[in-house]
């Protein structure tokens, strides 16, 4: 899994720290489009190298006719539902553009790229959770599945809160470094609404990789089809209305459904507990608390201050103190700890 994740969200940050240095050195859209076909192709060699050394029979082909049906009503549910993931992930842009402006477009669309970054760990799991949801359906393995469903639930959590805090307090600098004053300012605030719809986002990959390997996908597809129009309906009010603000909460929205609905759906058809923290719900929202006051100053302050950065660090380590202490699993520690050993010992 561990390997699953580095290939998947390694590359992607390549490519999103490629493009637009490519587009800064006159490479222009071309140039951004070779780049992103570079790095997929990296990514499927990096796969295929990783799972041939893990699996030697990968390569030895079989064809078993009895699963060709099976899978063709697998993916075609699958690919479905992906094309209206795809319109419903870019369908507030397109109507923006079309109610707006194009600067307007251009500060929405520059918040979105960073706030998506924060999905990269959890997106890329999906890959491995998907096959280790599969081999724990069975009635015997019920508390295993549990258990790896409270565990991807919690670790998700802990892990993003922290980088959410920090883009959160970063954003308004970087959009000023990056793009210029106009983008600092007219970027940062529809930023802040898109990062709370990235919270529910990541919580859905967990819901969504269980829905998927029970063989769901058609649900998948139902669901996304069926909340595509009242969507559009959502985005032409609130884009009219509060223009790239009101994108970011016709996105956030939709994402708060999508979780509430996978959520419900894998509780009532897998019969999983969506209690992650059990009694430690309290001391979670205790140690979130820590990460407030970085938050608060920088809402106070209409310009950067470099305080904020002493604040954010320090509270960044009372937070990892915590979460280490009360969220992290004993098989979790030992796990972390001896990849931290061999990244060290190389």
């Amino acid at each position: 899994m561990d390997l699953n994740t580095f290939v998947n969200s390694g590359f992607r940050m390549l490519g999103l720290i490629a493009t637009p240095i490519v587009i800064y050195l006159g490479g222009g859209i071309l140039g951004a489009v070779a780049i992103l076909l570079i790095v997929a192709l990296l990514t499927l060699a990096a796969h295929l190298y990783v799972s041939g050394k893990l699996l030697n029979q990968l390569f030895q082909f079989t064809l078993d006719r009895s699963l060709i049906r099976p899978m063709l009503n697998f993916g075609r549910a699958l690919a479905f539902a992906s094309i209206a993931a795809v319109l419903l992930v870019n369908l507030e842009k397109l109507v923006l553009a079309k109610v707006t402006t194009v600067e307007t477009l251009a500060h929405y669309a520059v918040a979105f790229t960073l706030a998506t970054m924060a999905t990269m760990f959890s997106s890329a799991m999906i890959q491995s959770l998907v096959p280790a949801f599969s081999q724990l359906l069975i009635p015997e393995k019920r508390e295993q599945l549990n258990n790896l469903f409270a565990r991807a639930l919690r670790l998700n959590l802990v892990m993003m809160l922290p980088i959410l805090v920090t883009l959160f307090v970063i954003a308004r600098p970087f959009f000023t470094i990056w793009a210029g004053e106009e983008f600092g300012r007219e970027s940062t605030i529809p930023f802040y609404v898109l990062l709370v719809g990235v919270f529910f986002n990541i919580l859905a990959y967990v819901p969504q990789s269980l829905l998927i390997s029970t063989g769901r996908t058609d649900v998948l597809a139902k669901i996304y089809w069926i909340e595509l129009f009242p969507y559009i309906a959502l985005i032409a009010y609130l884009t009219s209305t509060f223009g790239a603000v009101g994108a970011a909460m016709a996105w956030g929205t939709r994402v708060f459904v999508d979780t509430a609905v996978l959520g419900y759906l894998v509780r009532k058809t897998s019969n999983v507990s969506l209690r992650v923290f059990d009694t430690n719900v309290w001391k979670f929202i205790l140690t979130i608390v820590v990460l407030s006051p970085a938050v608060l100053i920088t809402l106070l302050y209409s310009s950067f201050q470099i305080f904020i950065l002493f604040v954010l660090a320090v509270s960044l380590m009372i937070y990892a103190w915590l979460a280490w202490v009360n969220f992290i699993g004993d098989e979790e520690k030992i796990w972390m700890t001896g990849r931290m050993r061999s990244i060290l010992a190389r």
